[in-house]
């Protein structure tokens, strides 16, 4: 009897130690309370409309912006606004006024105008279309670029992705119009009115672009006329590193951080490939639409960020996490949505061991999956 009752034990006990379980909940520090809260390195940005407030010093409001942009380390806010004329400024997350500079040749009636903050202090403003002008911490213009294609058929405004600390510049047309069909082409910004043009399709249109901030690498989606899409990976000077096209729709994808490995997703399915033989290693299906997916190869784990995707929000996020080794799947939902100001910024890594950390959205998610 005694014994039947150890082996029992014994068995539960390891039961109990391989057991599959995923957690997930809201890191608690600086957390956003509402998706029209975003955190800051400092406090919150809390928008109502078009009315933007923060500030844990000095509180700040901004009405009506033309454009609002935070920098990627939460630690600034940049707005441009028409006084009088068109103006940037830049705040820090306490609410001090760093910078306001009065931009001459550009007006508060062109839709084309964008803005973009760096960790630096550093700006980018987009303005007419195809031309941009980078200014240093102080406020002054130290560089200017002109991206028109100059093609008779027209083109879509030109877009910019910089890595947070400035070095990094890639601007291009998304959709080029060709007498026979549409184009894109992609350049490295090197100096004042200065680029290195790596990319330029006569057939195939860009959907999204971005710069890693670990690498540099820019990651591309294209598309075809017939709606088939490719993904490019090129390294920070246009160099191409890896280029493929799955039997996915691609809504975005992953490298992982040696680049052994790409995780594709669309919709609510997710694939994972090896770089090198473009072997698909594993796939798998969520019950929601993907936001962001993740392959961490050393664990075998797909980790994904879903839920009921609108605008910039996730209703009900759910997390998914995939054993492509013992093709096991488990899921767990949070109630409370989530926002982020860009999809291209999800990110998700590995915190510890079975811990992983889901940030770029306004209340960063802590997961642990144990397999």
């Amino acid at each position: 009897m005694k014994l039947t009752s150890l082996l029992i034990s014994i068995f539960c006990l390891v039961t109990s130690l391989n057991a599959q379980t995923l957690t997930a909940e809201y890191y608690p520090v600086n957390n956003a309370l509402s998706i029209s809260q975003i955190p800051l390195q400092n406090g919150l940005l809390s928008a109502s409309g078009e009315v933007f407030q923060f500030g844990t010093e000095s509180r700040v409001t901004i009405s009506n912006p033309l454009e609002l942009s935070v920098s990627a380390d939460g630690r600034l806010v940049g707005a441009l606004q028409n006084r009088g004329g068109l103006t940037a400024y830049i705040y820090n997350d306490e609410g001090t006024e760093l910078v306001s500079s009065g931009l001459q040749n550009m007006t508060s009636g062109d839709e084309t105008l964008g803005l973009t903050v760096l960790n630096s202090g550093e700006f980018v403003i987009r303005d007419n279309v195809a031309n941009f002008s980078i200014f240093d911490a102080a406020g002054n213009r130290r560089a200017t670029y002109l991206n028109s294609a100059n093609t008779t058929g027209g083109e879509q405004t030109s877009q910019v992705a910089v890595s947070s600390d400035g070095v990094v510049m890639a601007v291009y047309n998304p959709v080029i119009q060709y007498q026979n069909g549409q184009g894109s082409r992609i350049s490295i910004v090197t100096g004042d009115n200065e680029a290195d043009e790596f990319f330029n399709s006569m057939n195939r249109v860009i959907l999204s672009l971005s710069v890693s901030e670990s690498n540099y690498n820019i990651s591309v989606v294209t598309e075809n006329g017939s709606g088939a899409r490719s993904l490019h990976l090129f390294d920070r000077f246009g160099n191409l590193l890896f280029e493929m096209a799955p039997d996915l729709a691609i809504d975005g994808f992953n490298m992982s951080e040696d680049g052994n490995y790409v995780t594709i997703f669309a919709e609510n399915r997710v694939q994972v490939y090896r770089t090198e033989t473009l072997e698909r290693l594993g796939s798998a299906t969520s019950r929601s639409s993907i936001a962001q997916s993740a392959y961490f190869p050393d664990r075998n784990l797909i980790l994904t960020l879903g839920g009921e995707l609108k605008d910039q929000g996730i209703e009900r996020p759910e997390i998914t996490a995939i054993d492509l080794q013992k093709r096991q799947i488990e899921r767990v939902r949070l109630t409370d949505a989530v926002a982020y100001m860009d999809q291209s910024v999800v990110t998700i890594t590995r915190e510890s061991t079975n811990t992983y950390r889901i940030e770029g959205i306004n209340r960063p998610i802590k997961a642990t999956a144990q397999f």
